[in-house]
């Protein structure tokens, strides 16, 4: 166990890296001196990183109780710990994994840090804090091959709420996966749900639309809580549904596009579903109490929703031949492959599929009209728009004209329709975003992205986040 322990704080100190201050602290205990920071020997050996790489989090929210998150924020995450031992006085074990019932955590360098069965590594909170600026110590302690010790001395900087989390749907599971820290993702909450494709999660409830004939057509629940995920809705296919291609809500209403039976809206207070237009429907864009809808029969046509409990048709005789937008549906095995439309709040823009293409799109007062448009390579799977910028994940199928699409995620400046980076995949399938943040899904994971650059930059990929379709809570 020594050599492991060794091994990896050498690489975490590579990677840190000292101040002049650092040199003269590694011979002492950084709380002896006042220093923030953490020190662990391992026989004769001390570590040590100082203030300038930590920042200390004191967490509410989590169902398992609030909890010590310390982290350097200097690249790369080289040491992570967690401990719901906050109060002075408390103990518990070093674990393997974290969101384990009354233990901790510590990783170095992305490798758990944890004792055994036989020789446990144990904590104790020898003083704590709730408040920014508290000081906090954090001591622990094991046997192996040798004696090791630990502490953690710093302050509280932030008093934040665990509640960030992306849904995912994966053809078999339904999965909420905690995203707080996303160098260290984990599975929150997991339930069958067989041949779900489609999430959307709007004030709380996710709204899953499933792609087997014989399964609902959509299932709201209610994920307030993560602990007490509860089932809202559930509507079954007949003949008034076909398949659910994307969601808006509008008021008290939600407005579903179906693949084969066009828009339905749903009184969210009486659960009442009324079905307004019959032609097929791709996906539904809103911009200003008008719902734009991306179908087989016109291509982009309007409804006036300043009433969402009864939408009116504006412009819908004046087919948008001169949008060229692609009307066109690819089912396969589990999803189908069809155009998405989406906007930044002045403009829509559709991720079209026949060509390829991302369209910049302006509504006027004779219809719809292109203004611009940029090769993206593939055949959308999914599309989301944040800020300034386009998110479109791509993949090939076996059905003509699919098979050369390129397959993973591609980013795009809206302002001038350049794409600005994109990076392969396998099956690419889903894309959301949220503050500078980009998740995306294909069968190998959950990938995260910083986008704060203007550009993908991968932070971590979480295997069990793999998945057909993803969404934040909007």
């Amino acid at each position: 166990m020594k050599n492991k322990i060794t091994l990896l704080l050498i690489i975490g100190l590579i990677f840190v890296g000292c101040n002049s201050d650092d040199a003269e602290e590694v011979q002492y205990n950084p709380c002896d001196t006042n220093a923030q920071g953490y020190t662990i020997s391992t026989y004769n050996d001390n570590y040590i990183i100082d203030d300038q790489a930590l920042t200390v989090h004191y967490v509410t929210g989590h169902p398992q109780g609030n909890y010590f998150h310390i982290f350097n924020n200097n690249g790369p995450t080289v040491t992570n710990f967690y401990t719901f031992a906050v109060n002075s006085g408390d103990t518990s074990t070093l674990e393997q994994n974290w969101n384990t019932t009354g233990g901790s955590f510590l990783s170095i360098d992305n490798d758990p840090f944890y004792g055994t069965s036989q020789y446990p590594m144990n904590l104790t909170t020898v003083q704590g804090g709730s408040q920014i600026g508290d000081r906090i110590l954090l001591e622990f302690s094991g046997t192996g091959e040798g004696l090791v010790e630990g502490q953690y001395c710093v302050d509280i900087d932030e008093v934040i709420t665990a509640s960030d989390y992306v849904y995912i749907t994966d053809g078999s599971d339904f999965k909420i996966v905690n995203v707080f820290d996303p160098y260290l993702p984990y599975v929150e909450y997991s339930a069958t749900a067989n041949t779900a494709y489609f999430v959307e999660v709007i004030d709380n409830t996710a709204y899953l639309g499933y792609f087997d004939a014989i399964e609902p057509f959509l299932n709201s629940y209610d994920v307030t809580n993560t602990g007490s995920v509860s089932l809202n809705q559930s509507i079954a296919k007949s003949g008034q549904f076909g398949r659910l291609s994307d969601i808006d809500k509008i008021g008290d209403y939600l407005y579903v596009s179906d693949e084969y039976r066009g828009i339905h809206h749903i009184n969210l207070s009486t659960q009442a579903v009324t079905s307004f237009e019959n032609h097929d429907v791709m996906s539904l864009s809103l911009i200003n109490n008008r719902i734009t809808a991306l179908g087989i029969w016109a291509g982009l046509y309007g409804f006036d929703v300043t009433d969402p409990s009864f939408p009116v048709n504006s412009n819908y005789l004046m087919l948008d031949f001169p949008t060229d937008i692609d009307i066109a549906s690819y089912p396969n095995a589990n999803a189908s492959f069809h155009s998405w439309i989406r906007n930044n709040g002045t403009q829509h823009f559709v991720a079209n599929i026949e060509d390829a293409k991302l369209k910049k799109v302006e509504e006027g007062t004779l219809g719809y009209s292109t203004v611009s448009e940029v090769d993206i390579s593939g055949y959308a799977t999914a599309f989301k728009v944040d800020s300034n910028y386009g998110f479109i994940t791509t993949k090939p199928s076996s059905s003509a004209p699919l098979q050369s699409s390129f397959d993973g995620v591609t980013m795009v400046d809206l302002s001038n329709m350049v794409v600005v980076d994109s990076q392969a995949l396998s099956n690419a399938s889903g894309v959301t975003v949220k503050s500078n943040i980009a998740y995306v899904t294909d069968e190998d994971g959950l990938h995260i992205y910083d986008v704060s650059q203007g550009s993908l930059n991968l932070i971590n990929t979480y295997s069990p986040g793999f998945g057909n379709y993803i969404s934040i809570n909007n």
